[in-house]
């Protein structure tokens, strides 16, 4: 229920992580219920893709009342009768569009954890949760699959293509079903999803017709026109290529993350390559391990601990704010010459730098210590050390001294963009002549201003004054962003997967995209963070049984998705019957019966 006094609904999608109370989120659905009692219920959508304030107060001059203020757009109006919540509901249902009858699997537990280090950990926890007894419908995997987090990538080192298809073969046999995360920012390196999206003109632009950038987590990156017509075809070909049944990662569903536009670099980002290395866009990825470090149970022998021996690497080195060490060598687990994949050494006892690396048995190691700031600045020892490697489960510890050295250096802050940002720039249209909206407008700093928790209209997403290939201003059409991007990805999804329901999760909606309303049960923890699987707490572990057991005996989720997919209620009559057989497996897999994905 909104709070009646004295309070403002901003609607801008923007990147909200942690999700603020009282502020503007993900997404955008411009429409109340108002409940008077014994009067009935009644529903107002306004139809208006635009930024805008919702004011909501009860004074003594004017009583209770709900006030619009919009940026721009038309003021198209919806008035739904009711009487009752459900006919409200219903009424909007027939505004907007029924809701996508999603599969049945999807209606089962989930699991995802950003920040596991390579396949291993994915499938480690798919074998814990299965010994543990507890069903575990559809594994995911958040950005740590890509290479330098690149979409439409693998990292060939920590997620190599066969051992994913392993894993996703793995779980198909035991009934169970794979996702994975895909943003909508291309990279802006020379790899074949931001070369083709050049080729197709699938990116925004700016006015002189260069490729409009940001920076989001593989560093500078291009961000598709969903208003272009060539960007279905490029973003089809792309996910048909990736996620080719046969020669690519074949996924059961897809997730839609970052799309609201979420840019991490700083209005006006007049210096996005510099950002990105001052904020370290793409992350280093960690460490590269010669198979499981433990035994996994149920998977194939690929997947099961490999010879190897260990080093721990020691270097003394004095640094500057700003500066890591490296170390680097002949060996994949020392990059063998990628230095994406050299080590980052921990200072923990600095000034002792050190790492635990494991390295090939009987293998002479070739290697070299790296000073970095950051970006492709290194600073390499003139000569390479030389230790070699005992047998299968050897270790050894190396104390070296380093013997380079960086001049001091200070931190460029004016790169991040937010010291005279706004003084520093000229407001400007990105496009004279006729476009599409009133003509004279500012986009960037417009008179009126909304209260978007970000700030200017353009922080933390795209510049509001770039316009689309159809002329459309991104100010009147940012709101649309983040649902543009799950259409065309349905679309591929069908193309697929034909015959079969297809499943997008998206983070950003707008009105239409009723996604948000279907019962969905993941668990999901950040990078950085303790592991929130169930199995790893005997109580939880147990609830988790019983709580998820209750669920598919109950089968409310599948009844209230057939409801709202016919008739938009939320109450269906006899969808979770459907015939279809449900059992859970030797080893606590949950598998669907026959159809329960079409």
């Amino acid at each position: 229920m909104l709070n009646s006094t004295n309070y403002t609904r901003t609607i801008w999608s923007r990147d909200a992580y942690t999700v603020p109370t009282g502020t503007n989120l993900y997404g955008k659905h411009p429409i109340y219920f108002d409940h008077r009692g014994d009067l009935g219920t009644h529903g107002v959508f306004l139809l208006n893709s635009n930024g805008m304030d919702i004011k909501i107060n009860n004074t003594a001059a004017d009583g209770q009342y709900l006030e619009y203020n919009t940026l721009g757009g038309v003021l198209d109006f919806y008035f739904l009768a009711g009487p009752s919540p459900v006919r409200v509901a219903q009424q909007y249902s027939e505004t907007v569009g029924k809701a996508a009858l999603m599969p049945y699997w999807g209606l089962g537990f989930h699991q995802c954890r950003y920040g596991m280090r390579d396949v291993y950990e994915v499938a480690e926890v798919a074998a814990d949760y299965s010994a543990a007894g507890i069903p575990l419908e559809t594994m995911w995997t958040d950005i740590d699959y890509m290479y330098l987090r690149r979409v439409f990538t693998l990292d060939p080192n920590r997620f190599p293509l066969y051992l994913v298809q392993e894993l996703v073969d793995h779980l198909r046999t035991h009934e169970q079903h794979y996702i994975v995360v895909v943003d909508p920012a291309v990279a802006c390196q020379n790899y074949p999803a931001f070369n083709k999206g050049v080729q197709d003109n699938a990116f925004m632009k700016w006015s002189n017709g260069s490729i409009y950038q940001g920076v989001v987590w593989p560093g500078v990156t291009a961000f598709p026109d969903w208003f272009a017509p060539s960007t279905q075809g490029y973003w089809g070909s792309e996910f048909s290529t990736f996620f080719d049944s046969t020669n690519g990662v074949d996924i059961d569903a897809l997730w839609i993350d970052m799309n609201e536009a979420s840019n991490l670099c700083p209005f006006p980002c007049t210096k996005p390559e510099t950002f990105a290395i001052l904020a370290s866009d793409p992350p280093r990825p960690p460490p590269i391990r010669l198979g499981s470090p433990r035994p996994i149970t149920g998977f194939p022998t690929d997947f099961q601990p490999q010879c190897k021996s260990r080093i721990t690497f020691n270097v003394q080195a004095t640094t500057f704010f700003g500066e890591d060490i490296l170390v680097q060598g002949n060996v994949v687990t020392l990059g063998a010459g990628d230095m994406s994949n050299a080590v980052m050494l921990s200072p923990a006892d600095y000034s002792i730098w050190s790492m635990l690396i494991n390295v090939p048995a009987n293998t002479s190691v070739s290697y070299s210590y790296v000073r970095w700031k950051g970006g492709a600045s290194y600073m390499y020892e003139s000569q390479n050390r030389t230790v070699t490697t005992g047998g299968c489960g050897s270790s050894q510890t190396v104390h070296d001294n380093i013997t380079t050295a960086f001049a001091p250096h200070k931190r460029d802050e004016t790169a991040l963009g937010v010291t005279s940002a706004v003084s520093g720039i000229q407001e400007r249209q990105a496009v004279q002549g006729a476009v599409k909206g009133l003509p004279g407008r500012n986009y960037l700093f417009p008179p009126h201003h909304i209260n978007n928790a970000a700030g200017n209209l353009s922080s933390a997403t795209m510049n509001a004054d770039l316009m689309h290939v159809n002329g459309l201003a991104e100010y009147d059409t940012h709101n649309l962003y983040g649902t543009m991007m799950p259409a065309a990805s349905g679309i591929s999804m069908e193309n697929h997967r034909p015959g079969r329901r297809p499943l997008v999760i998206t983070r950003s909606t707008f009105a239409a995209t009723l996604g948000a309303f279907f019962t969905f049960y993941r668990g999901h923890a950040e990078a950085g963070k303790d592991p929130q699987e169930f199995y790893r707490w005997p109580r939880v572990a147990e609830g988790a049984k019983n709580a998820i057991g209750a669920r598919y005996n109950v089968q409310y989720g599948g009844n209230a998705n057939q409801g709202g997919n016919q008739n938009g209620s939320g109450h269906g009559n006899g969808y979770t019957a459907g015939g279809y057989t449900y059992h859970w497996g030797n080893q606590g897999d949950r598998g669907h019966g026959e159809g329960a994905d079409r």
